[in-house]
């Protein structure tokens, strides 16, 4: 019983600092303690790290905007590919919250948890989280931490949970790029500089 209740505190304790990490991230970002500008100075890994740190905050912010313009100046299919990874990197961190979060709760609440995971919708949710997350991380969401929340806390393995958000999340930013880089250098042919 002592080993549950330890097991039990350190996935709050767990659950609590990578909140913590997503809420610090969130503020610097808002704050512009991490600038836009100067992330996306460093071409690829800024636009990785960017995506990573995007991802963490729990509310949407500027990866996509620098998706969009950074690819006008480097390979935009380069810059999808770091995008998106960095992106579903970042959003393992709801993933390790939901999971860390379930593993935390008391019988009562686990008992709720489990009636939760039964209702039809949830239940068809977690038999096909492929699509459902490939789709999910795919399109531009705002509420996708809540999702991989979920998911983490449904228990569904990190693997069926990472490749569809791999996916999704490169998809998502390769369009961006490639929109960006045929918008501004349309622009720059329209309107050269003089």
């Amino acid at each position: 019983m002592k080993r549950q209740h330890n097991r039990k505190w350190l996935y709050r304790t767990l659950a609590v600092f990578v909140l913590l990490i997503m809420v610090a991230v969130s503020l610097a970002l808002w704050k512009g303690f991490i600038s836009l500008e100067w992330l996306a100075s460093f071409g690829y890994k800024g636009i990785f790290l960017l995506s990573l740190a995007n991802a963490v905050a729990p509310f949407a912010g500027p990866s996509q905007v620098a998706t969009f313009l950074v690819a006008g100046k480097l390979n935009p299919l380069l810059v999808g590919l770091t995008g998106g990874l960095g992106g579903a990197l970042g959003e393992l961190s709801s993933y390790v919250f939901g999971y860390s979060f379930q593993a935390s709760l008391s019988e009562k609440s686990e008992h709720k948890l489990d009636h939760f995971k039964n209702w039809r919708f949830v239940r068809i949710s977690r038999e096909h989280s492929f699509l459902t997350l490939f789709l999910l991380a795919g399109i531009p969401n705002p509420f996708f931490d809540p999702v991989s929340a979920v998911a983490g806390s449904l228990r569904i393995p990190v693997i069926k949970y990472f490749i569809p958000i791999l996916l999704g999340r490169t998809l998502r930013h390769v369009v961006i790029a490639y929109a960006g880089y045929y918008t501004l250098t349309q622009q720059l042919v329209l309107f050269p500089k003089r």
